[in-house]
């Protein structure tokens, strides 16, 4: 079910979605340097109002997104449609009009939570000037559906990046446990020695437990953790401007930071990044009505790796 990447939109005649809402006074408002009181009158009604174009434009994106999905999906005769939103509570016009990538989570069910239904994620890539005055030009905007199988690849290769191992294996999220030097066997498969960036070796076991994809992962400063604070591996340290790259198939690589997860797409040559609050959000919706079975524990304690 993986559409390829469009190159570019079949219609040539540019189309818009129109904005009811100026901005212009919401600007207006919040320059205007009158009266303490008018001023701090103005400046609410200007976070308010552009807070209501902000939640315009919302709609207008998932009105993009559910006529793509029932144009391109014509055997879907039921779905729910929502947008892992790039920001949180957001007043800012520049916060909307710079994004390069959206992302929707799909369940072909009316019922957010029936695990027996499919689920996939629907990329949006907007090339820049796709926001006009008039709106959004989706000439300049191309999709592409990613499944379960696919997004836990491209999950499971980000890790490498960011950890040295092999986290992801079958759904799971396999919990490393960092040993001693004098206590690493090179002929022990479940032995890694892992090269930081500082040069410096580190040194892990990994364990036989693990936390299942659809319970949820999450990305801190130091460490990769189940949602429980569960450590599940270390972190690579890497400094804010310095990126580690994939060249995971022909239509894109995979490329590491500390803040977030990099798409470079080759055809338009542009790097986009999805935040670890939108990364963490996707991984257990789309893993939600996976089925693990074995020695995992399904609500791992920080305990077990002590």
């Amino acid at each position: 079910m993986i559409n390829q990447l469009n190159s570019t939109m079949t219609n040539s005649k540019k189309v818009y979605f129109f904005i009811a809402l100026s901005f212009c006074f919401s600007l207006n408002a919040q320059n205007n340097k009158g009266a303490a009181a008018g001023a701090a009158v103005g400046g609410a009604l200007a976070i308010g109002a552009a807070a209501f174009a902000i939640h315009q434009i919302i709609e207008m994106w998932e009105l993009g997104a559910t006529e793509y999905v029932l144009e391109n999906r014509p055997d879907a005769n039921e779905f729910t449609l929502k947008l892992n939103k790039p920001f949180s509570g957001t007043t800012k016009w520049s916060d909307v009009s710079n994004l390069s990538l959206l992302t929707f989570n799909i369940n072909y069910s009316v019922f957010d939570e029936d695990k027996s239904a499919e689920r996939e994620v629907l990329l949006m890539f907007m090339d820049d000037g796709y926001m006009t005055e008039y709106g959004i030009d989706v000439t300049k905007v191309t999709w592409r559906f990613i499944d379960k199988s696919e997004w836990n690849g491209i999950l499971a290769a980000y890790l490498k990046l960011a950890t040295g191992m092999d986290v992801i294996k079958n759904d799971r999220a396999y919990i490393h446990k960092s040993i001693e030097e004098e206590k690493y066997d090179n002929s022990d498969s479940t032995h890694l020695s892992v090269i930081g960036r500082d040069k410096v070796a580190d040194y892990y076991k990994r364990t036989t437990y693990y936390v299942s994809l659809y319970k949820g992962i999450s990305f801190g400063n130091y460490n990769l953790t189940a949602l429980d604070g569960t450590k599940i591996a270390k972190l690579l340290s890497i400094e804010g401007d310095a990126y580690a790259v994939n060249d995971y198939n022909e239509e894109f690589k995979i490329v590491y930071n500390e803040k977030s997860l990099g798409i470079y797409l080759k055809d338009s040559r542009r790097l986009v990044q999805l935040n670890r609050s939108v990364l963490n959000g996707i991984t257990s919706f789309i893993n939600l009505h996976t089925t693990i079975t074995g020695t995992g524990l399904p609500n791992v304690s920080v305990k077990i790796i002590k």
